[in-house]
């Protein structure tokens, strides 16, 4: 009895930390593609010279064991273990398995026909520390419960890739659940990259648009900026909703943006306010999605604005229209330092930060004000 026991340990050894499987018949498939067919492969071929009755026991308690044990057998994944991949056109090597995730911080959230949210490590803070969530359960209670700052985990999701997209399918079929851990937490830091780490499409046919450098993959779904660009181009892509967002300094450089998740957007506009032809910006913050679909004439990223605070047209504080607050505004600002004759337009070389009366004087007021905004813009 003792080597039966051994036996069975041995065989079942390599399990333990292994998927658990559901026991909702519509999930089984799905699941038992989540184990390690080719170490089961291995061990069963490890008991050749046992008898075959013996076999078929061992059969027997290794699925009990799959089915019975989930607690011994769940292993969720990171969100950087689920999108990383050296797959050229960027597929999740975890693509049509069911998994637990072990989640990250809500970044934003869109409500729609399957309303979705955006979860971000902060542990991987460079590449591959983000992911999308889609609540398919109506009336939608996870997504109504989860609110931006939480560390949302989610269990028994299926990992699919949508219009190019990695994305974790909240589905009655797997049993999903769902795990507030905690609330307020701060939101992982944005990314700043240049413009063109997000490679533009090129036109093919006319109107369709294909990305040939897919490298801005490991972006997907963070948090990221891009500084001094400007609006040169609009309507473009699927839903002409596209414009592109070029360096200010060289017309060869851009990425495309959109603002369909912006909170912002007046609701007869595919457009925020702020986005007009030739608009300049400092900053442009969102979050970077992409949208294939190749047999219909679209690959390409996006970057996404999620709000009006998502654009920094003029930086607070920036005395030398450098789009950032260090050394050189410190001294325009001292060359003013006590001024007391501060009008309209010129404000002091716009040191009269307060600009509460005029004529103005600089002083400790408005030295708070660059205090307050110091190294805002610096990489």
């Amino acid at each position: 009895m003792s080597d039966l026991i051994t036996m069975q340990c041995e065989f079942l050894s390599p399990l333990r930390g292994l998927k658990k499987v559901s026991l909702l018949p519509g999930a089984y498939a799905a699941r038992l593609s989540t184990f390690a067919p080719s170490e089961l492969r291995r061990r069963w071929a490890s008991t050749e010279g046992c008898p075959y009755k013996m076999k078929k026991i061992l059969l027997f308690l290794i699925l009990c064991f799959m089915f019975y044990c989930p607690s011994v057998l769940a292993q969720p994944r990171t969100i950087y273990e689920l999108q990383y991949t050296t797959a050229a056109d960027g597929g999740s090597p975890w693509a049509g398995q069911v998994v637990d995730c072990s989640g990250g911080v809500v970044t934003q959230k869109f409500p729609g026909y399957r309303p979705k949210f955006t979860i971000q490590d902060p542990n991987n803070p460079d590449a591959w520390g983000a992911i999308q969530v889609k609540d398919w359960m109506y009336p939608f209670d996870m997504y109504n419960a989860v609110a931006v700052g939480d560390w949302v985990t989610v269990q028994n999701v299926l990992v699919e890739e949508f219009v190019g997209n990695t994305t974790l399918q909240y589905q009655t079929a797997y049993n999903p659940s769902y795990t507030i851990v905690s609330h307020n937490n701060p939101l992982p830091e944005s990314l700043y990259i240049d413009p063109n780490d997000i490679a533009s499409p090129v036109e093919g046919p006319v109107g369709e648009w294909y990305v040939t450098d897919h490298s801005a993959e490991r972006y997907e779904h963070m948090k990221l900026i891009i500084d001094r660009v400007m609006v040169a181009e609009m309507d473009l892509g699927k839903a002409r909703d596209n414009y592109v967002l070029q360096a200010t300094d060289d017309p060869n450089i851009g990425c495309w943006a959109a603002d369909y998740l912006n909170i912002d957007i007046p609701p007869t506009s595919d457009y925020h306010d702020y986005v007009t032809m030739g608009q300049a910006f400092c900053r442009v913050e969102g979050i970077l999605e992409q949208y294939t679909r190749p047999d219909n004439g679209w690959d390409y990223y996006q970057l996404l604005s999620i709000s009006t605070e998502s654009f920094t047209i003029e930086q607070t504080a920036d005395l030398d229209d450098d789009c950032d607050v260090d050394l050189g505004d410190l001294e325009a600002f001292c060359g003013y330092w006590l001024a007391q004759d501060c009008t309209d337009p010129n404000w002091c070389g716009g040191s009269d930060l307060t600009r509460d009366e005029s004529p103005g004087m600089v002083n400790g007021d408005d030295f708070a004000i660059v205090a307050k905004y110091w190294l805002k813009g610096k990489r």
